[in-house]
């Protein structure tokens, strides 16, 4: 009995209803974090203070405000970048079963860096990195008017510039659909990361952490997982699931027009 692949118009329908399930947490997330945000201000508190005298208040703002760690979101993003790593290591194993090792090796490159990518929410590792964009800024003698714990952008533009040198011919050989969305999804994320974030940390140095730093923050977070959301559902559409009788098969479809 031939197999019968699971229609076009099915997985388009899937993909859309993972982006949108994924980007209706993030958008939740964001909005409780900047409305906490704001209850706190209109009561005249800041943080950490609001602990004290709001006690209730201020652990809900701990738990989840968008700018702080071992909180809901930081949980969701590394959730987001967890997924993504195993989309990817899923389809290093597909690859290497169709004896494409080039696309497995890289597969398997990107869900390392995802997996990474995963633990940074939780252990804040690019933020150790400072350290040495100080050590940078000392040694070419170059200005950097940004508090220590925005100078890491400095190494981890050029990290994130070595990472997307070494997936660029990846990406390339990836079906017109899925390549389009995987660009974005960079384009996002690199907008996010090393943009907004240094427009945050040139705004807090001069101004503090005022209703302006939080409008950045939040709009760093909400492009942060739109990009790992897009980037989530642009893998999953490499994988292609067929059914034979009772049973159910996974293969890559890398050559899939999407």
């Amino acid at each position: 009995m031939p197999q019968v692949p699971v229609r076009s118009a099915k997985r388009n329908h899937f993909s859309q209803k993972v982006f949108i399930y994924l980007m209706s947490i993030s958008l939740l997330i964001s909005f409780c974090s900047f409305l906490t945000y704001s209850i706190t201000r209109h009561l005249g508190n800041q943080f950490p203070s609001v602990e004290i005298q709001q006690p209730l208040l201020g652990k809900w703002f701990r738990l989840i405000y968008v700018d702080m760690e071992w909180n809901i979101p930081s949980w969701f993003n590394s959730g987001l970048w967890l997924k993504m790593s195993l989309i990817c290591f899923t389809i290093s194993t597909l690859a290497d079963k169709a004896n494409q090792k080039s696309f497995q090796r890289n597969s398997r490159f990107l869900g390392i860096i995802a997996a990474l990518a995963s633990a940074d929410e939780f252990m804040m590792l690019h933020e150790r990195l400072g350290g040495l964009g100080l050590s940078m800024v000392e040694k070419l003698n170059i200005s950097f008017p940004y508090i220590s714990a925005h100078i890491w952008v400095l190494p981890g533009m050029i990290i994130a510039m070595l990472i997307v040198l070494m997936l660029l011919r990846y990406v390339w050989e990836l079906p017109s659909g899925v390549r389009k969305r995987i660009f974005i999804a960079g384009f996002l994320f690199l907008s996010a990361t090393i943009i907004i974030e240094t427009l945050s940390g040139y705004w807090v140095t001069h101004n503090g952490y005022d209703l302006c730093y939080t409008i950045l923050v939040h709009i760093e977070e909400v492009l942060e997982m739109t990009a790992v959301s897009l980037a989530i559902v642009a893998l999953l559409r490499l994988i292609r699931i067929t059914k034979q009788n009772s049973s159910i098969h996974i293969r890559l479809d890398s050559c899939l027009n999407i």
